[in-house]
């Protein structure tokens, strides 16, 4: 069982679908990764297999994002860390604000807004999100 799946299990959630994607977090200027993003009842999980961007490394991400989001910025610092510990991004749906689906004929998006601002893009290529809009409502 992989690490991911392991998780979602010792938390008594369920598995709703699983994407290979690109995840770009739109608060660190040309940061991109290469991973899996799984999708419970109650948290989205991405596990990063490739730094895809010219610039970065997980660890220049952990202090860009850090730097700018400042103290009052909890929520964030709490998924960077855990993304710091485990390997995983880890985002409660409930820190969701808002889903917003982009799509022209050779990409499609989904980008989450967290409640404090932070947001993250998730790039499926030519291929439909709705799946993945619909897992994230679910």
């Amino acid at each position: 069982m992989n690490k991911i799946k392991k998780l979602i299990n010792e938390n008594n959630e369920n598995l709703i679908g699983s994407w290979t994607l690109n995840m770009i977090p739109l608060n660190e200027k040309g940061a991109r990764f290469t991973g899996k993003l799984f999708i419970s009842d109650k948290k989205l999980y991405f596990e990063s297999q490739f730094d895809t961007s010219l610039k970065g490394t997980v660890n220049s991400l952990i202090a860009s994002v850090g730097a700018a989001s400042g103290n009052s910025l909890l929520v964030s610092q709490e998924i960077i860390k855990q993304w710091e510990d485990l390997g995983v991004l880890i985002i409660p749906k409930s820190e969701i604000k808002e889903i917003t689906e982009k799509s022209s004929f050779l990409k499609k998006t989904v980008t989450v807004t967290l409640t404090d601002g932070i947001k993250y893009k998730f790039d499926y290529g030519m291929l439909s999100v709705k799946k993945i809009i619909e897992a994230i409502k679910k």
